[in-house]
């Protein structure tokens, strides 16, 4: 299991996509209590008026308003708010027509999957989704595959799935295949593990010589499923393939073999899990899913620390919180304070403080805020001299504002 990296910003939630799951729920109908006590119309004729109005809140609460009240009759009308100007406004029509079950809005909605908002896209893959439409399935499908815009694929990615369907594994081997190939700095390992999940999920159980032979194929994405089921139950010759991919050329692949060796608890490839942690070095320190390197270096951090004696994990990162650039000191300090045992000493704590420290002096804006937020949460009022002290002479007004808060935030009490 990866470090949870709980002294970085969480990376933000995807809201919209937690609304989406929600499905209908999240709809404030016209006709509902909610929006009754908002002053909206109780019925369906002031919803379709809502449709023609000039503010777009309205138009597209009017849509809400229809499929909360199921008023079917009036698909044809929230259809074709799909062209709206207002992004608020398609999105909104959207998740509508999923609601009210209108096949007929299929194309329409598709044709929105290329739209320039990706609030709008979502919105529309959702409705898709809750169509059950084939056609809409097709059309993620062809999305996510195409080369490019990794966002934009792994949204589309993300809906495919929610169709709960067989249908996703081919392609989802291909997609996996793509996302193994990419260089390591900005390989999305998050990502790559979400697809991999999401083609076991819907595969076949395999057995230990399908599993053995999957461990031998060239193919990435194979060889990535096959690891993901190496288990403690797995026979030695297996164990023994996935500690060789600890060599594979392919970062993922060494990452996915590093898991599996931790998971299926092969002691002896302890000091080669610590040399794959090793192996990859930092240079951005943040949590960006696209920094490929740091969720590359905390999954094989996880598997070693899962098999290595504790004082040899304390002892690696307490020299790494020394020595090398700010982004490596701070890898090694997050890890120190993350893993609470054994206990850090007041020197050993102190040597954490110091690499987030040294972070807080860093030529990257974005780690000196990083830097400003952790020590603040970790440290409080031991931070606060460190803090103030950088606030007052950085350069970069945004920055300044961040370490300001954070050193206003140190002298909280907990």
């Amino acid at each position: 299991m990866r470090p949870s990296l709980s002294v970085l910003p969480a990376a933000p939630a995807l809201a919209l996509v937690a609304a989406l799951v929600a499905g209908g729920a999240l709809l404030l109908g016209c006709g509902s209590e909610s929006g009754a006590r908002r002053g909206v119309p109780p019925d369906a004729d002031a919803c379709r008026e809502m449709l023609i109005s000039d503010d777009a809140r309205q138009r597209a609460e009017g849509a809400t308003g229809l499929a909360a009240l199921g008023a079917r009759d009036a698909a044809p009308d929230v259809r074709g708010l799909l062209a709206d100007p207002s992004a608020r406004v398609r999105a909104a029509a959207a998740l509508a027509l999923g609601e009210l079950d209108d096949q007929e809005s299929a194309p329409a909605l598709i044709s929105r999957l290329d739209d320039p908002e990706r609030e709008v896209r979502m919105c529309a893959g959702a409705a898709l989704q809750r169509l059950n439409s084939s056609a809409g399935f097709d059309a993620l499908v062809e999305r996510f595959l195409r080369p490019g815009d990794l966002p934009k694929a792994a949204d589309c990615f993300q809906i495919a799935a929610r169709f709960r369907t067989a249908r996703i594994v081919e392609p989802g081997r291909a997609f996996l295949a793509s996302l193994i190939a990419r260089p390591a700095e900005t390989l999305p390992l998050r990502l790559v593990e979400r697809v991999a999940g999401e083609v076991l999920v819907h595969s076949p159980p395999a057995g230990d010589e399908q599993v053995s032979a999957a461990l031998a194929s060239k193919d990435a994405a194979e060889c990535f499923l096959a690891l993901e089921r190496v288990v403690p139950a797995s026979p030695p010759p297996v164990c023994d393939q996935a500690r060789a991919l600890l060599r594979d050329e392919r970062a993922a692949v060494q990452v996915a073999a590093a898991t599996a060796c931790a998971r299926a608890r092969v002691e002896e490839a302890a000091p080669d899990l610590e040399a794959l942690f090793v192996s990859f070095t930092l240079t951005l320190f943040d949590g960006d899913e696209e920094n490929g390197l740091l969720w590359l270096r905390a999954a094989a951090f996880g598997a070693w620390r899962r098999l290595a004696p504790p004082t040899r994990v304390q002892e690696r990162l307490l020299r790494d919180a020394q020595a090398g650039s700010p982004a490596m000191r701070a890898f090694a300090a997050a890890m120190l304070k993350e893993r609470g045992a054994p206990p850090l000493t007041s020197e050993e704590d102190d040597i954490a403080r110091a690499a987030f420290e040294a972070l807080l002096a860093d030529d990257h804006p974005d780690h000196r805020m990083l830097a400003a937020h952790s020590l603040a949460t970790a440290w409080r009022g031991k931070a606060q001299p460190a803090l103030r002290a950088r606030a007052a002479v950085d350069s970069d007004p945004k920055v300044r504002d961040e370490i300001e808060r954070a050193a206003r935030a140190a002298g909280v009490p907990e």
